[in-house]
C-alpha cells in the first residue's frame, strides 16, 4: 500500500515538472510567439492597434501625457479605421519583465524604454518574438547590435558629444580630462567623445577615469589634478556631477566643467545653494524650444491647454512615437510589424514639421539637441549657435566596438 502511494506521488510530481516545463517553454517559445502574432495582425478585422508602453511614467510621466496627446488628434481623424489601445508596463532600472507583451500575440509595437540597460535587455526578446520597437535610449551602439525591427525614437549621443567637442573648442581648451560612469550609456558617450576628439589636430585627452559604485569620483579628482588640464568633460548622472563639483568647489577649482544633458535637469540645479558659483559649467542637452515649425507651436499650445505645464523631448518623443506608428499604417495599410518597420525606415515621415529620417540601423538623424551653459538667473541657455556640425560621412560611420 505504501508503494502505491509512493508511485502515486512520484507520477503526480512528474507531472508537475513536465506542466511547469511545459509552461516556461511555451512563455519563452519566441519563433511560436511570432507565427502567433503574425497571424492574428494579418487579419483584415483587426482594427485594434495594440502598444506596450515601457516608461517610468511615474517619475517622468510627460512622455506618457504626449501619447495622450497624440491618441486625441488621431481620434479627431475620420478617416482612420484603427482604435489604439495602450499597455502601460513601468520602466525600471534593475531590470523590467517584457515576457507578457512578447507573449500577446495582439501586441503590434512596443516604445519608451528610456535606459539604455532596458533596451539591451528586452530588445533581444521583442525582436524575435516580432514586435517593433521604438526606442528612447540615446546609445547608438545599442543599434549596431542589430537587434531585429528596433528603431531609435531619440536623439542620439552622437549630437551631445559633438556639441560638448564644440564647447571645448569654443573655450579655447586643448587638454581635456573625461570622467565617465561604468554603465552603458556613459560607456557609449565616452567612446563617442573619443570618436570626437580624435578628429581634431589641437585637442587631445590628457587623461580617462572611469567610475563605478565602489570607484566613486572624488579619488578620481585626485588624479585629474596630475595631468594639468584645461578642463573636465564629465559623462555621468547628476547626483555624481553634483558631488563632483561641490568637491571641485572646495579645492578652488574653477576650470570649465562640461557635462551631458544629466546637468539641465531640476534635480542638478537644485542640489546647489542660490549663491554656489556655476558659472563654469556647460553642457549638452535637449532643444526643448517648440517654435521651430508653426506644427510645434500648435503641439506646445494644445499641451499646455491638456495638462497646463510646458512639453519637453520627452511629450514630443511620446507623440512621434504615436504618430510614427499612425503613419506607417496609413503607409504599409498594416498591422505586420515588419511592414511597419520598414515603412519607418525607409519613408522618411513628417511629424509636426520634423523630418523623421533614419538609416538603415535604425539610428534617427533628427538633431533637437544644443550646447548651453549657466547663467546665474537664467539657468542653463544655448551657448554656441545651432551650426549643424554633423555631417552625413560622420553619422555613418560605423564605430569600432
Amino acid at each position: 500500500m505504501r508503494t502505491k502511494k509512493i508511485t502515486r506521488f512520484l507520477i503526480f510530481f512528474i507531472i508537475i515538472l513536465v506542466g511547469l516545463a511545459w509552461f516556461n517553454y511555451s512563455r519563452t517559445d519566441l519563433v511560436n510567439m511570432k507565427a502567433n502574432r503574425y497571424a492574428y495582425l494579418e487579419n483584415e478585422n483587426v482594427r485594434d492597434v495594440d502598444i506596450g508602453v515601457v516608461w517610468p511614467y511615474k517619475d517622468l510621466p510627460t512622455y506618457t501625457q504626449g501619447i495622450e496627446l497624440a491618441l486625441s488628434d488621431i481620434e479627431k481623424e475620420k478617416s482612420f479605421s484603427y482604435h489604439f489601445k495602450i499597455h502601460l508596463k513601468e520602466e525600471k532600472r534593475e531590470g523590467t519583465d517584457i515576457w507578457d507583451f512578447a507573449n500577446n500575440k495582439k501586441i503590434v509595437a512596443a516604445i519608451g524604454f528610456l535606459h539604455s540597460n532596458s533596451v539591451k535587455a528586452c530588445a533581444p526578446i521583442l525582436g524575435e518574438a516580432g514586435v517593433l520597437i521604438l526606442e528612447c535610449g540615446t546609445n547608438p551602439f545599442l543599434l549596431e547590435r542589430n537587434y531585429k525591427l528596433m528603431a531609435a525614437n531619440c536623439y542620439s549621443d552622437f549630437y551631445h558629444t559633438i556639441n560638448m567637442k564644440d564647447i571645448a573648442k569654443s573655450l579655447g581648451m586643448k587638454k581635456l580630462a573625461v570622467i565617465y560612469k561604468d554603465t552603458d550609456y556613459c560607456n557609449g558617450l565616452y567612446n563617442l567623445f573619443a570618436f570626437q576628439i580624435g578628429k581634431e589636430n589641437d585637442i587631445y585627452l590628457t587623461s580617462a577615469n572611469e567610475y563605478n559604485e565602489n570607484s566613486y569620483v572624488e579619488p578620481i579628482y585626485d588624479k585629474i589634478i596630475n595631468t594639468k588640464c584645461d578642463g573636465i568633460v564629465f559623462l555621468g548622472y547628476s547626483d555624481d556631477a553634483s558631488y563632483l563639483l561641490k568637491y571641485l568647489h572646495k579645492s578652488g577649482y574653477r576650470k570649465p566643467f562640461i557635462g551631458n544633458e544629466e546637468l539641465d535637469l531640476e534635480a542638478f540645479t537644485k542640489s546647489f545653494k542660490p549663491s554656489f558659483d556655476l558659472s563654469n559649467v556647460y553642457c549638452s542637452s535637449y532643444d526643448t524650444a517648440f517654435d521651430k515649425t508653426p506644427e510645434l507651436e500648435s503641439f506646445a499650445k494644445r499641451y499646455k491647454q491638456k495638462f497646463n505645464s510646458a512639453p519637453d523631448q520627452w511629450s514630443l518623443c511620446g507623440y512621434s512615437a504615436i504618430m510614427l506608428i499612425k503613419q506607417s499604417i496609413d503607409n504599409a495599410d498594416s498591422l505586420i510589424p515588419q511592414s511597419l518597420y520598414s515603412s519607418i525606415i525607409y519613408s522618411d515621415h513628417t511629424i509636426l514639421g520634423l523630418k523623421y529620417k533614419y538609416e538603415k540601423n535604425g539610428s534617427l538623424e533628427l538633431n533637437l539637441t544644443s550646447s548651453k551653459k549657466w547663467m546665474p538667473g537664467k539657468g542653463f541657455i544655448p551657448f554656441l549657435p545651432d551650426n549643424n556640425s554633423s555631417n552625413q560621412e560622420d553619422y555613418e560611420h560605423k564605430f569600432d566596438k
